[in-house]
């Protein structure tokens, strides 16, 4: 045979391996567990004057859609094999360049997939910004964010304060109101020691995204999730010798900058995406106590207190050490109306620690919820001479009030105020509801002592009482 034709052989041989190649992954999109196929598409912004602001995430999505069983995913990247073996069995794709809808529609139909997302995360300032689309077709059917958000200018120079007087003349300085921008994208910001972590920042924005599918466009459709092979039996596993493994150091998360971001989303009406974020930082570090206490208190703000309260024992229970994550789980189901609950896990807390200052509050608390506002005022007054705090005098406050001792009343608040009381969106939230909740029980009581002395009156009209 020439050795022309010998070529020419090679040739058709190598395109009919990719071919097959690119037949089984095709077949292996469309058929493994069933699930839909996705291409995933990350749009690039310019390099501006500080570099690339880009954040890569069309890995990560794609990892994470498929192990939520949301998709087969397959990511417009020639690092995606699938995708490689399409472009080098023909696919008209440049990898470097965005492709429109109508492009990424026609590779989608050559790779079988029935849907497209388009994603974008990059830095600004100290946030990792992002939006998705989600298209079925040439069709956009879901969107995040849905509106646009605004948030503060990372480029604005630092705010200069004006020397002034107040009305009482006392000296002041006035700052003018900070410049704002607005944008397409969702912020977010998890930061730690040095600044902001990127990869962090990116992943929360990638769990967010999976958990609105799922709860938005995706709602009610099959999932199933990614199955591992499970490890060989112990008689089937090779003899490696062990190497000892040093783990990565991970820079430690600043809990107050991370708490403060929670309150800016809270405030911002973000309650959701702030629960989110919360239970990815738990998952990060499970033994803290401040971020777990976050997540109860977020919970109670959208009115889940039941939830709540099962999270707070859940912590309780990893962390039996503190007591405060026992007190605030009776709480919540106190405020979800369990009261045999709540008991259970006050029980819990006087056999630990019968005097510490978080069990007599939980039992000036459950006192307070059975309209004994006498006995609640003795735990607080106990409390107050120990440790005084913002909280216990606004309780006492409710206390008096209770009782009917309008100007006592008056002045405790008064305290509560000097002690500096939180004015934080879910502190605030969960005064409210625990004063409305004693209202709603006060009401009722009244109305059963009220329905009870109309029944007495009807046989005993001379009685004391009536």
């Amino acid at each position: 045979m020439p050795a022309g034709d010998h070529s020419i052989g090679r040739r058709l041989i190598l395109h009919s391996f990719r071919t097959l190649f690119v037949v089984g992954c095709l077949l292996a999109v469309s058929t493994v567990h069933a699930l839909s196929g996705v291409l995933i598409i990350q749009e690039m912004l310019p390099v501006d004057r500080l570099g690339d602001p880009n954040v890569a995430v069309a890995n990560s999505l794609a990892e994470a859609v498929q192990k939520d069983g949301l998709f087969a995913p397959v990511v417009w990247s020639l690092t995606d094999p699938i995708f490689r073996a399409a472009v080098d069995s023909g696919l008209k794709a440049d990898p470097n360049k965005l492709p429109t809808i109508e492009q990424a529609q026609a590779a989608a139909k050559r790779l079988k997939l029935d849907y497209i997302i388009y994603v974008r995360t990059y830095q600004l300032g100290n946030s990792v910004m992002g939006r998705i689309l989600l298209f079925k077709g040439t069709k956009q059917i879901w969107k995040d964010p849905e509106k646009g958000t605004e948030l503060m200018d990372p480029n604005q120079p630092p705010p200069v304060g004006v020397d002034g007087k107040d009305k009482k003349g006392n000296p002041t300085k006035n700052y003018s109101k900070p410049e704002t921008i607005k944008t397409d994208d969702r912020p977010i910001s998890v930061m730690g020691p040095n600044g902001l972590l990127l990869e962090d920042s990116a992943l929360s924005l990638v769990r967010t995204w999976v958990a609105f599918m799922k709860a938005g466009p995706l709602k009610g459709q099959g999932v199933q999730p990614l199955i591992l092979t499970p490890d060989p039996l112990p008689g089937t596993k090779p003899q490696i010798p062990a190497e000892a493994v040093v783990p990565p150091v991970k820079d430690k998360v600043d809990n107050k900058q991370l708490l403060a971001d929670i309150d800016a989303m809270i405030r911002g009406g973000q309650t959701v995406q702030a629960l989110l974020i919360l239970r990815d930082a738990v998952d990060a570090e499970p033994q803290d106590v401040d971020r777990r206490m976050a997540v109860v208190r977020t919970l109670l703000l959208i009115g889940q207190p039941e939830l709540a309260a099962k999270e707070a024992r859940r912590a309780a229970d990893l962390i039996p050490d503190r007591i405060e994550l026992r007190a605030m789980a009776a709480r919540a189901w106190l405020q979800a109306g369990r009261e045999d609950e709540a008991m259970a896990d006050l029980n819990e807390a006087v056999a630990r620690e019968p005097n510490s200052i978080e069990t007599r509050l939980l039992l000036a608390e459950a006192n307070l919820s059975k309209q004994k506002p006498k006995e609640a005022l003795e735990h607080l007054e106990a409390v107050l001479k120990e440790k005084p705090t913002a909280e216990t005098w606004f309780k006492k406050s409710v206390c008096q009030a209770m009782l009917g001792l309008k100007d006592e009343s008056i002045a405790s608040m008064a305290k509560a105020k000097e002690a500096g009381i939180s004015a934080a969106p879910q502190e605030v939230a969960g005064r409210y509801n625990f004063a409305l909740d004693l209202l709603d029980k006060g009401m009722i009581q009244i109305g059963n002592d009220l329905r009870a002395l109309l029944n007495q009156a009807q046989v005993q009209r001379t009685a004391p009482d009536v």
